[in-house]
């Protein structure tokens, strides 16, 4: 949850290593997990979404998708549209929530980072996808396995996949 420009900064610099960031070393785990060529590979591989989910990251984000080191913005809807005074909605369509979602992704194109959205369904996730999204997710995965949905052939069938 980023809320303005200095979070931003804070937040990307903790995810990468000196002299482009504060993150901790950490050669056991990093090393056990990713190979012992990770600390010098590390920085170009590693991503960096700010999550925009509160009033304050909408009013400020064209500043904060303008961080150095920044790749991208992911929404999280239901929190947003709390921020906005609506429910808590996933694959809304609601006005105020869908003006919010194209002054993000304004803001992303403008400065050249992926903008990315938290979807429901694959129907939605194909609408906004649509609408200039380079990301979206259907679910988490918790939720998805005990669902019992069969949505993945769907997706698959819409991206072009066996």
């Amino acid at each position: 949850m980023i809320n303005d420009a200095a979070e931003c900064a804070q937040f990307v610099q903790a995810c990468r290593y000196p002299p482009k960031g504060y993150r901790s070393f950490g050669p056991t785990r990093a090393g056990v997990v990713n190979g012992p060529g990770y600390y010098p590979e590390a920085n170009g591989e590693i991503l960096t979404f700010a999550m925009i989910e509160t009033a304050d990251g909408l009013k400020n984000v064209d500043a904060i998708v303008a961080t150095p080191g920044l790749d991208g913005v992911y929404i999280g809807p239901s929190d947003l549209s709390l921020a906005l005074g609506g429910l808590p909605m996933q694959d809304s369509d609601e006005p105020r929530l869908m003006a919010a979602f194209d002054t993000i992704l304004a803001a992303c194109k403008a400065a050249g980072v992926k903008a990315g959205v938290h979807t429901m369904s694959p129907a939605y996730a194909q609408q906004m996808i649509g609408r200039g999204f380079d990301l979206v997710t259907i679910m988490g995965d918790v939720r998805y396995l005990t669902s019992g949905r069969s949505d993945m052939t769907e997706m698959r069938r819409w991206m072009g996949k066996p």
